[in-house]
């Protein structure tokens, strides 16, 4: 039995948080950054194949939203179409604060 692939989109904020996280790490933890990299580009191709893997965010009520951990970042993302899409809303740093457009 083939698994079922879904699309993987990022929102602006998803991709600016990506650009950002590179950037950092490219001046601060050069070593770093390839391993990360990795590690987030497996979870969204993961997430490709099992997009209901991640755990509700426990900031929030209800079960709109999910997270997948990778090392200190929290990818925070929605399935609302099941079967077509993940929609990626914000990658973050596990100490900041998340966005208030998700609440």
């Amino acid at each position: 039995m083939a698994l079922k692939k879904v699309s993987v989109l990022f929102s602006r904020r998803a991709a600016k948080d990506l650009e950002e996280i590179y950037h950092y790490l490219s001046l601060h933890a050069p070593q770093a950054l390839q391993k990360i990299d990795q590690e987030l580009f497996k979870s969204f191709r993961r997430l490709e194949f099992f997009p209901e893997s991640g755990s509700f965010v426990k900031e929030f009520t209800g079960k709109k939203y999910r997270e997948v951990l990778v090392f200190h970042y929290r990818i925070i993302y929605r399935y609302p179409e099941k079967g077509k899409k993940v929609q990626i809303f914000t990658i973050r740093h596990g100490k900041r604060y998340l966005p208030s457009l998700l609440y």
